[in-house]
């Protein structure tokens, strides 16, 4: 799935990847929300596109396959799917969380 980092949109653009953020944009937006335990990333990429040019470096990043093999592809997600769903409907962040932990692995 990651041919999908290429489509500049937020739903793209959380999840295993990285992001590189000048610390003096992240003191501006004031850093994560600490009341996230669930789509920190998700939150905080739209403060960042707000603050200036944002942009998808050309390169490839290594991260753990772990949880697409404890959980299937397909399984994971569709799990991830139902979870942006809820996020988009207003489902409360312990709510999420609580998802997240029973469902994935």
């Amino acid at each position: 799935f990651s041919w999908m980092t290429r489509f500049n949109t937020n739903l793209c653009r959380g999840g295993d990847q990285s992001l590189f953020v000048k610390a003096a944009t992240f003191q501006t937006i004031k850093g994560f929300r600490e009341d996230f335990q669930i789509l920190e990333d998700m939150e905080i990429i739209p403060r960042l596109r707000k603050e200036g040019k944002f942009a998808v470096l050309p390169h490839y990043l290594t991260t753990s396959a772990r949880r697409y093999h404890e959980n299937g592809i397909i399984r994971l997600q569709v799990l991830f799917a139902v979870i942006h769903l809820m996020n988009i409907f207003g489902v409360p962040q312990h709510k999420l969380f609580c998802f997240y932990k029973k469902y994935i692995r």
